[in-house]
């Protein structure tokens, strides 16, 4: 079982820059990295946390298998140094940066003891606010680096970024996806809440279709299936998980703003059983193939003998399930929300096309474009920004016919025994 280890940032300031500096707008760079996982796992994850009406923190954990240790002096252990800068924007959209940093983490852990790291860092986000956080970190001795986007939003008390969700012993859980059954605290430092509502949802939800098949996607029932609520001791309140759907905590029971969790079984985000491989085989199979599939009585075996015949021998089989699995599991990190990330539009097209060439991001959608930029041979998608009060991480394909060429060219080349690339 890996340590988590709580620290207090060592930090070296290099740069502050100073509020109103102009740049290049977001909007117009390609961000293609964010979705390019790589078999070097450099993968640094990030909350941020409204403490009270003056200050917010960027919280961050890194894990030590996934750092380069040096010795640096024959005196001291080796050590990892971590580079990590943070730019405040406006908005995608602007050219204006309110704030950023640049830092260094040291850290003196034996690399032979995994274990997570993890500290935080203030940052200068004001009341009555939005913005787009853009944190880099770097590995200083392997260059390996990380890019992710956050979106800050301190408009008022009720939103998700003002609770703090840590385990029992008060370290913080990164991400929404939380074990079944788990006991988790919720930290809500607003005094003048006594209690939190529980608004509880399973449900269930049909695979994204084909990005050229038009449908109209049903509401989500904002009805909850069930209510409960907890105290607040000194701003904190102990809850567990359910062993199913999701969980909606708000403060203010005339309000939608709150903080969601979902729950996922513990092998989440890869995926734990052959019933569950089965699943995203529909995105690759006939109707007829597919059912044939779920109703062997070895699955098992089923599931081998799929992907042997499509890739001929053995060791082919492997690379493409190496590469279907692995890119679902990348979906599920990237994508989820109240689903699993691999069934919703962005997944979907993640799982069959791979990661696209170009990815240009604003405030209300993003566009994905496999092959050269402006170039009329290339595929574009473009995902609008769905307003949804469980995640800001829901995006709806705009679908059209112009896919379907491109769909099937995919498609028969899984089954042909390639993995995808249209790059």
């Amino acid at each position: 079982m890996k340590l988590r280890k709580w620290i207090y940032i060592v930090l070296v300031v290099l740069c502050a820059i100073p509020s109103c500096t102009t740049t290049t707008k977001l909007s117009s760079t390609n961000f293609s990295s964010i979705y390019n996982w790589s078999d070097e796992k450099f993968n640094p994850q990030y909350i941020v946390y409204h403490d009270n009406d003056s200050s917010s923190s960027l919280y961050f954990q890194f894990n030590s298998q996934e750092l380069t240790y040096r010795v640096t002096d024959a005196t001291k252990p080796a050590e990892a140094k971590v580079k990590v800068n943070y730019i405040l924007y406006d908005s995608f959209e602007s050219e204006i940066i309110k704030d950023s940093l640049t830092s260094y983490l040291i850290e003196n852990s034996s690399a032979s003891e995994p274990n997570y790291i993890t500290g935080k860092i203030n940052i200068k986000a004001k009341r009555d606010q939005k913005y787009v956080l853009r944190v880099t970190s770097a590995d200083v001795h392997s260059g390996l680096e990380s890019e992710q986007f956050i979106n800050v939003t301190k408009l008022d008390l009720l939103t998700k970024q003002n609770y703090l969700i840590t385990d029992t012993s008060g370290a913080p859980i990164f991400g929404n996806f939380i074990n079944q059954s788990q006991d988790v605290l919720v930290h809500f430092n607003h005094i003048r809440f006594k209690e939190l509502q529980i608004r509880y949802y399973d449900r269930e939800f049909k695979l994204a279709p084909p990005p050229f098949a038009t449908y109209t996607p049903k509401p989500f029932l904002y009805d909850a299936d069930r209510i409960s609520l907890v105290k607040l001791s000194n701003g904190v309140a102990k809850i567990t998980m359910p062993e199913d759907g999701l969980i909606h905590l708000v403060a203010d029971v005339e309000s939608r703003k709150g903080i969601t969790l979902y729950t996922f079984p513990a092998y989440f985000p890869a995926f734990g059983t052959n019933e569950r491989m089965v699943e995203p085989l529909r995105y690759i199979t006939s109707k007829k193939e597919y059912q044939a599939l779920l109703d062997d009585s070895d699955l098992k075996g089923a599931l081998d003998q799929f992907w042997l015949e499509n890739a001929t021998n053995p060791e082919r089989a492997k690379e493409l399930i190496k590469h279907f699995y692995n890119r679902i599991e990348y979906a599920n990190i990237y994508f989820s929300s109240f689903d699993e990330g691999w069934k919703t539009d962005r997944g979907m097209t993640y799982l069959i096309f791979g990661p696209p060439n170009v990815i240009y991001k604003n405030s209300n959608s993003e566009s994905w474009v496999y092959g050269e930029d402006n170039n009329y041979m290339s595929v574009n998608f473009v995902f609008s920004k769905v307003i949804n009060p469980f995640s800001d991480n829901d995006y709806r394909l705009n679908r059209s016919s112009v896919y379907k060429s491109h769909w099937y060219r995919a498609v028969d080349s899984w089954r042909q025994g390639r993995v995808f690339l249209n790059n």
